[in-house]
């Protein structure tokens, strides 16, 4: 039997890892952000400001990153497709209890906290896979969710 594959939306197949077969698919969302809008957040707001939107995680991890408003942009897109995901956009719950994370490796991972959390519980979400492509100075996020 041939394993599952996942669409990458860089082009090519991937297998659908193990802790996702045989899982049943409840919801997806997906969000286009342009870089350059939060290039202009950064610039206008501090970070007492900015907290309002990301995680603290998220803004440490952006001062490390090689541009910090590709990091946030992808954690801003991150959140708006687990919202769209979790059928509320972003009106029931705080923008902060999603915290996205990029590792070395590129791939893009999500952290539900508070009223996030609580939200995808109700709806059963138990687990989250999630994707990523960018390209002329936009990025493209995509959430699936998993029963």
């Amino acid at each position: 039997m041939r394993e599952p594959l996942l669409f990458d939306p860089r082009g090519r197949s991937k297998v659908l890892p193990r802790s996702c077969q045989g899982r049943i698919i409840k919801a997806v969302g997906i969000d286009l952000v342009e870089i350059a809008k939060i290039e202009g957040f950064i610039e206008r707001y501090d970070r007492e400001i900015l907290a309002l939107v990301f995680a603290s995680e998220e803004l440490d991890a952006s001062r490390l990153a090689p541009k910090a408003e590709e990091y946030l942009a992808l954690c801003f897109a991150s959140k708006e497709a687990i919202g769209k995901a979790l059928a509320t956009g972003l009106a029931e719950i705080n923008w902060f209890d999603i915290a996205a994370k990029l590792d070395s490796s590129g791939r893009l991972s999500v952290n539900l906290l508070g009223s996030a959390r609580q939200k995808a519980n109700e709806l059963g979400l138990q687990q989250w896979e999630m994707s990523w492509v960018s390209w002329q100075h936009h990025l493209l996020v995509r959430a699936i969710a998993y029963q």
